[in-house]
């Protein structure tokens, strides 16, 4: 992952943290040892035609996603346990946590 990307989600992930305490909702981080999703095609993270062995429609906080393709957050609030950009792009429309691992 290059540095722009990460300070990206560096900074997305310390301004939702905030957000979240500020509004008093607390979320319990739960480890990614679930299913691991995989993009198949560009598209938007919240849709369940991008991604291919995802047991769930799309990664949630118990899954891993690796990006492959073109790949946009596009709705507030999603979260993943761990996530790995391998020869795709992840475009930041909206936050994303991410609980784990980010590669």
């Amino acid at each position: 992952m290059n540095n722009a990307i990460s300070t990206r989600i560096t900074s997305l992930l310390l301004a939702s943290t905030i957000a979240l305490g500020l509004a008093g909702m607390w979320v319990k981080p739960v480890q990614a040892g679930g299913p691991s999703c995989t993009s198949k095609a560009n598209g938007n993270w919240s849709d369940p035609n991008t991604w291919r062995d995802c047991a769930s429609g799309i990664p949630g906080i118990e899954s891993s996603a690796t990006i492959e393709h073109s790949v946009n957050v596009d709705q507030p609030g999603l979260a993943v346990g761990r996530i790995y950009v391998n020869n795709g792009s992840l475009t930041l429309s909206n936050s994303l946590t991410i609980f784990g691992t980010q590669n």
